[in-house]
């Protein structure tokens, strides 16, 4: 995560149980047998999860056809429930009752209802990720060319900083030698004309975090916003610590939330 400056996984779906089709050459122990012969089995994981996100990507898409990916995944990210139907924050599996992080359940677990009216998007275009590959460290053109499908030539491109791509979640590093990171985003408005949002932010650990501006006012649909987050280290910190925390843009209609995560590495 740190090293790519993008926090992952994303976000959640439903993939705890889920009743699945199982091809094999005989039932496994206790399943049902249907009266066609076909066996079924509850499994859990990514493979549980990932066809309910591809529907949900898809139900937005048919409801928002002139979304693009990017658009369709923050709409998705900053409408994700951080709390389960109890009403306490998702824990992890198991026994300990712990809350789940941010490398758990990144932006909380996909809410399609939501997902319809995010408010806000964070958008990206096919060159802005170009770009961040480039930055990324990658020296070798022909490579990207082969991940894009497209000719590339890096020193041709403008470079995109890791923490900087226009991504629904924040990573950054604060270290030593730069104990303060300035990070830039833009929102494009697909809520109402005339919406006013007013930034929330949520971080522990004793970071200092600013916003600039701390209040986004659009005038017409499709309008862009940018503002700029900045973090310095506590004013007490020594050694090592992962520290998160939430980004929030509050209108009267809508919460457009966004995780952060914070690695502070002032070790020797």
């Amino acid at each position: 995560m740190m090293g790519s400056r993008i926090l992952k996984p994303d976000v959640l779906g439903p993939g705890v149980n889920v009743l699945t089709v199982w091809h094999s050459t005989g039932p496994p122990s206790a399943s049902p047998v249907s009266s066609r012969g076909a066996y079924f089995n509850t499994l859990s994981g990514t493979s549980m999860a990932t066809p309910h996100l591809s529907g949900v990507a898809a139900l937005l898409k048919s409801a928002h056809p002139d979304w693009s990916p990017a658009a369709i995944g923050s709409a998705i990210m900053t409408t994700a429930d951080i709390r389960s139907n109890d009403g306490q924050r998702i824990i992890f599996d198991g026994t300990l009752n712990e809350t789940a992080n941010l490398l758990a359940i990144g932006a909380g677990h996909v809410n399609a209802s939501r997902a319809d009216d995010p408010g806000l998007l964070y958008d990206l275009v096919h060159s802005d990720y170009i770009s961040y590959l480039c930055d990324f460290g990658f020296k070798d053109d022909e490579l990207i060319s082969g991940l894009v499908g497209e000719p590339i030539e890096c020193t041709t491109l403008p470079r995109i900083a890791r923490e900087q791509l226009n991504y629904p979640s924040i990573a950054v590093l604060l270290w030593k030698k730069s104990p303060t990171v300035a990070v830039n985003r833009t929102v494009t408005n697909v809520g109402e004309a005339g919406e006013t949002y007013k930034v929330e932010v949520d971080v522990g650990g004793g970071l200092v975090v600013s916003v600039v501006p701390q209040t986004l006012r659009f005038s017409a649909v499709k309008e862009k916003k940018s503002f700029t987050v900045t973090f310095s280290k506590p004013v007490v910190a020594t050694g090592l610590s992962f520290e998160e925390g939430s980004l929030r843009w509050v209108s009267d209609k809508h919460i457009v939330r966004m995780p952060m995560s914070i690695m502070v590495d002032l070790l020797e």
